[in-house]
């Protein structure tokens, strides 16, 4: 063995397992997080929101609150 990676393209067959090992999160949680995400993600574009500032110690709100009249 060289311990190069080299990837497979075909040389060798592949297999995909599912449940071989616990989840840390249920199947149900996983599923309603990412439509919450599609919903934020949605929202932001229809607003017009590129970028969400995440709150800090001085500003809990930033990136919570958005004006209806400018949007900001």
């Amino acid at each position: 063995m060289t311990k190069k990676r080299v990837q497979n393209t075909g040389q060798i067959p592949r297999y995909y397992v599912e449940e071989s090992h616990p989840a840390i999160i249920s199947k149900d949680r996983w599923e309603a997080i990412q439509l919450k995400m599609e919903r934020r993600r949605t929202f932001a574009e229809k607003h017009g929101i590129v970028k969400v500032d995440y709150a800090t110690v001085d500003n809990p709100f930033a990136g919570r609150v958005i004006c209806g009249h400018c949007g900001s």
